[in-house]
């Protein structure tokens, strides 16, 4: 398949592999975060224009599963900047989650994702990265150690995502590509 008629796909590709070289493997596990959450935004709003559009660009129907990867791809890195830049904040109170996730609705609201399905996963993403207690001032004990570029993420996540390896092996959620809506 030639990405040359969907040419936003490519830098948000590389825009993952930055993550990951900037912020080592949590960079790369949040870009595969951010993928999962963006998988699941099309599984259940399969006929969103940006991504039908897409997909007949790249010359793929648009509910075929094999479209999902190109279609939400640009979303996801946007998505996985915005997580990175949440987990640097350090403290994340009540107030800065509901800050951080309105700022995230913002950005669904010009996708054309639809905020109620939308926020879902980002709960959910929310509740597996700062829904425990703070432990003197840290992040909490259950992170894994400190790596590149500031990160520490929870303990969910597989070390070492590869972007040559599926995104969704990389993710602390456990919804897959293809999986049915039904059941995330």
């Amino acid at each position: 398949m030639s990405l040359e008629r969907v040419p936003e796909t490519v830098p948000a590709w590389q825009q993952g592999e930055s993550l990951r070289q900037q912020f080592g493997d949590a960079g790369g596990q949040l870009f595969a975060d951010a993928f999962q959450v963006a998988v699941y935004w099309w599984t259940h709003l399969p006929d969103t224009e940006r991504w039908v559009q897409r997909a007949w660009s790249a010359g793929l129907e648009a509910r075929n599963v094999r479209a999902a990867p190109v279609v939400v791809l640009p979303e996801a890195a946007r998505l996985a900047q915005r997580m990175v830049d949440f987990e640097q904040l350090g403290e994340q109170d009540c107030s800065a989650r509901e800050k951080w996730l309105a700022g995230v609705q913002r950005d669904m609201a010009v996708w054309d994702v639809d905020a109620w399905v939308g926020r879902q996963p980002l709960l959910a993403w929310l509740q597996r990265h700062h829904d425990r207690p703070a432990q003197s001032g840290s992040l909490g004990s259950s992170r894994t150690k400190q790596p590149v570029g500031g990160l520490r993420l929870p303990g969910g996540h597989k070390q070492n995502a590869q972007l040559v390896r599926p995104l969704g092996e990389f993710s602390c959620l456990p919804w897959q590509l293809g999986q049915p809506a039904c059941s995330m």
